[in-house]
C-alpha cells in the first residue's frame, strides 16, 4: 500500500481510518503470499479480502463521485 494514499486519504479524514487498517491488512497478507514460503491464506480470510476490496472499490468512486459532482 502506496504511503502517499494513507497520507493524503487517511491521515487526512478524507477516508475512514478503518478502511486504511483494511487496506494494510489486505496488503500485509498479499507481502506473506508472495515472499513467505508455505504461507496460505484461507478461504474465510481470501473472502474477507475480496470484501475489503469491494468496500474501498466503492468508497473511492463515491469520494470521486462528490469530487467531481460539485
Amino acid at each position: 500500500m502506496s504511503n502517499k494514499f494513507i497520507r493524503h486519504f487517511i491521515k487526512t479524514g478524507k477516508l475512514d481510518k478503518e478502511l486504511g487498517k483494511a487496506l494494510r491488512r489486505a496488503y500485509d497478507l498479499r507481502q506473506r503470499g508472495d515472499y513467505e514460503t508455505g504461507f496460505m491464506v484461507t478461504e474465510e480470510e481470501a473472502r474477507k479480502l475480496l470484501e475489503i476490496a469491494k468496500n474501498f472499490v466503492k468508497v473511492v468512486l463515491d469520494y470521486l463521485s462528490e469530487r467531481t459532482d460539485s
